[in-house]
């Protein structure tokens, strides 16, 4: 997201982790080493099926922000009908 801490690192979609801290990321730990407040994420390559550790990390801080959820609307006509298009981020519950 533009302006968040991941934004200024080399973080993009697409990128694997498999480790936070140099602890390998299990369905167990996964709270309790994304619940900190300042992180290194371990990456990794996708290769042949093969997850694998490539030296390579990102440190993040936590932060939280906003942001508009709504990503574009528009209004088509098809034939005498309009329709409405709408693409939305998703949908978030905080307790």
């Amino acid at each position: 997201m533009p302006g968040s801490n991941a934004s200024n690192t080399t973080l993009q979609r697409g990128k694997i982790f498999y480790g936070i801290n140099g602890t390998p990321l299990t369905v167990s730990n996964r709270n309790s080493l994304l619940n900190l407040e300042t992180y290194t994420l371990n990456l990794a390559d996708f290769n042949n099926g093969l997850i694998t550790p490539n030296g390579q990390s990102i440190t993040l801080t936590k932060t939280e922000y906003n942001e508009n959820p709504v990503f574009y609307t528009n209004t088509y006509t098809v034939g005498s009908n309009k329709v409405g298009y709408l693409i939305y981020n998703g949908f978030f519950f905080k307790l």
